[in-house]
């Protein structure tokens, strides 16, 4: 089975919970680097990896296959359309409960 590196962009509470999900409950994948916030250089230590010093950063790893985006909403489009020309799958919430989700 291939292994599929994460790359954290958030280090709050939810940043934590994906960790959590991403090291201890999903096979074949791996938590990779860490990056934003005021806590990224502490999660990234719990897990094991480096702690990135930008999204540019963590993106441009070449282990990194795809991104999740553990910030605030009002971060998200920001953070999505940097620029960076990157084709990594970003993934992220895409609704507040049923509703919008076509439920």
């Amino acid at each position: 089975m291939q292994t599929i590196g994460i790359g954290m962009i958030g280090s709050g509470f939810m940043g934590l919970t994906y960790s959590e999900g991403i090291t201890s409950q999903i096979e074949g994948a791996e938590l990779v680097a860490v990056t934003g916030g005021r806590r990224a250089e502490q999660l990234a230590a719990e897990y094991g990896v480096p702690a990135d010093e930008s999204i540019e950063a963590i993106v441009n790893r070449p282990e990194v296959n795809a991104v999740v985006v553990a910030t605030p909403d009002q971060h998200r489009v920001q953070i999505t359309s940097n620029g960076s020309g990157s084709r990594k799958a970003c993934a992220r919430r895409e609704a507040d409960g049923s509703h919008g989700c076509g439920v």
